[in-house]
C-alpha cells in the first residue's frame, strides 16, 4: 500500500467533481482543499490510468467509543533542509457516504509561497499510514 491522493474541484457532492493531479491558488487567497485519498501500489500510470490509483478507504475503528480515524496533512516546501510550513487537521466532508474524501483549509494569512508538497498522516485501524503528493499545491503569487 502506497498512500497518496488526487484533487477535488468543483466539489458538489460525492458523485459531482473534477479530478486534478495538483490545487491550484494565488498566494493571499483562502481556499478549502479537497484530497480523495488514493492506493498508489494499484492501477499505475504505467498500466495505463492518467490518475493512478484506486480510491483508498480508512478501516473505522471497532467498539462502543472507537477513536476516530484521523488524517494530518503537512503542507511544505520541495526542499528537505527546510521546516514543515504548516500542518492542518483535514475532516471528512462525507463520513458516510465516501469515507476517502478528506478537506482542509488554507487561510489567507498562511504563508504559503510557490510549489508546495503535501505530507499525509493516515491513523486508522490498521494503524498508521504515510504518504505524500509531491507538487500538489501550486502558489501563484500576487
Amino acid at each position: 500500500m502506497r498512500l497518496s491522493a488526487i484533487f477535488l474541484n468543483d466539489l458538489a457532492n460525492v458523485n459531482n467533481y473534477r479530478e486534478s493531479e495538483h490545487f491550484e491558488m494565488t498566494e493571499g487567497d483562502s481556499a478549502t482543499v479537497y484530497i480523495q485519498l488514493r492506493d498508489v501500489s494499484v492501477q499505475t500510470t504505467f498500466e495505463g490510468y492518467k490518475n493512478p490509483g484506486r480510491r483508498y478507504v480508512p478501516t473505522a475503528f471497532g467498539g462502543l467509543t472507537p477513536p476516530p480515524v484521523t488524517l494530518e496533512v503537512k503542507i511544505d516546501t520541495m526542499d528537505d533542509a527546510q521546516a514543515v510550513l504548516l500542518t492542518k487537521t483535514a475532516i471528512q466532508p462525507f463520513p458516510t457516504t465516501d469515507p476517502s474524501i478528506w478537506q482542509f483549509s488554507i487561510l489567507s494569512t498562511d504563508p504559503v509561497k510557490g510549489t508546495r508538497r503535501l505530507k499525509l498522516k493516515l491513523v486508522d485501524a490498521t494503524g498508521t499510514i504515510n504518504g505524500v503528493v509531491n507538487s500538489a499545491i501550486l502558489v501563484t503569487p500576487v
